[in-house]
């Protein structure tokens, strides 16, 4: 489960978000991460084996050196397409050829296929909003203020 508090959102972002939570009360939301920091320009990643387990996962087609550092987040995505949310634990540089082994919590939660998709430019999760009493309001200053928490599908 993924939970953001905003303090504030203009209205035009507000109506956009909350047409999208109310849609996603009787089916998925893809929300993508609001990153506090860029996370570079990691290539085409892919799972590099199938078969994995565990907290690490080797993957193949990063740029050369490219660095996923502690904290990044990434979707890796089954070749069904359900994704996954996952970060970095420990911080990765690729080799030369674009291989790295990374280091990541949670631990795997699916067994993903040899070429799965791992996106980390842009990660986001997707399932259901957690509550059944989404609600929202403007203020004098017509800013919206909005929390939100989003389970994954599994």
């Amino acid at each position: 489960m993924f939970t953001w508090q905003t303090e504030e959102i203009t209205p035009s972002v507000a109506a956009e978000f909350t047409s999208r939570i109310q849609r996603s009360l009787r089916s998925s939301l893809r929300v993508f991460l609001p990153l506090t920091r860029s996370q570079g320009s990691p290539g085409s990643p892919v799972v590099n084996g199938a078969g994995q387990s565990g907290s690490s996962l080797s993957v193949r087609g990063f740029t050369p050196a490219y660095t996923a550092e502690r904290g990044f987040w990434f979707t890796l995505i089954e070749a069904d397409g359900t994704p996954h949310l996952h970060s970095v634990y420990e911080p990765v540089t690729a080799n030369g050829s674009g291989f790295a082994t990374m280091q990541i919590e949670p631990p795997l939660r699916a067994p993903f296929a040899d070429g799965s998709v791992v996106q980390i430019a842009t990660p986001y999760i997707e399932g259901f909003v957690v509550s059944e009493n989404f609600s929202w309001s403007v203020e004098e200053r017509m800013r919206t203020p909005l929390s939100i928490a989003v389970e994954e599908f599994r």
